[in-house]
């Protein structure tokens, strides 16, 4: 058989809280697909915050007791005073943590950010690939085909040609931001993901 999407092939039905979660696959997976890797959360968004910072409030020596409530509306947040607010760090950072470690982490971030700025609204990954594929339409059309599901490359789904590669790093130095870019870049043999090789060529 042959391999449509990998991540279409298989269903997920997840269920769990912070101690304990079942995860159950289900499906008909074709060998052709190959190797595939998928990041799954069992916490909800807001099970998720609620755990994490009672666990640090804890830790810091705090005690609380009752529910997080979400307000998805924003009907009281307009009034309210933000408890704590954290700046990012500057994106020519981000980038280079990105690149030189390889961050997979911050790289769906950023790339969920990019959709976001594209769109001029939240998104999640399915829009945000949207967006960024309409962004290369208007700017990039050579480098098409581009697919992109995650940002950070995990994907088996996630492709681009040779020659869209060469296209979009050929715009990348040409750019205002080209020395940012090129900074983030891991060195062979001297830093980076990059650093233990190639050392004796």
């Amino acid at each position: 058989r042959e391999c449509g999407s990998a991540r279409e092939a298989i269903t997920l039905d997840v269920q769990g809280s912070a101690e304990q979660a079942t995860v159950r696959v289900s499906g008909i997976y074709p060998l052709a697909c190959g190797e595939y890797r998928r990041s799954i959360s069992v916490l909800s968004a807001e099970r998720y915050f609620a755990d994490a910072f009672l666990l640090a409030y804890e830790k810091a020596g705090g005690f609380l007791w009752g529910s997080v409530r979400s307000d998805p509306r924003r009907r009281f947040s307009a009034r309210m005073r933000p408890f704590e607010t954290i700046a990012s760090s500057p994106l020519p950072d981000i980038v280079r943590e990105v690149n030189k470690q390889s961050n997979n982490l911050w790289a769906r971030q950023l790339f969920l950010r990019v959709g976001t700025q594209l769109a001029h609204k939240p998104v999640e990954s399915t829009a945000a690939s949207t967006s960024v594929d309409t962004w290369m339409r208007e700017n990039l059309p050579q480098a098409l085909p581009v697919t992109m599901e995650t940002g950070a490359g995990l994907s088996a789904n996630e492709r681009i040609s040779a020659r869209g590669l060469v296209e979009l790093l050929d715009h990348a130095a040409r750019a205002t931001y080209a020395k940012v870019f090129f900074d983030s870049l891991s060195i062979v043999g001297v830093d980076g993901t990059a650093a233990s090789r190639m050392r004796d060529t």
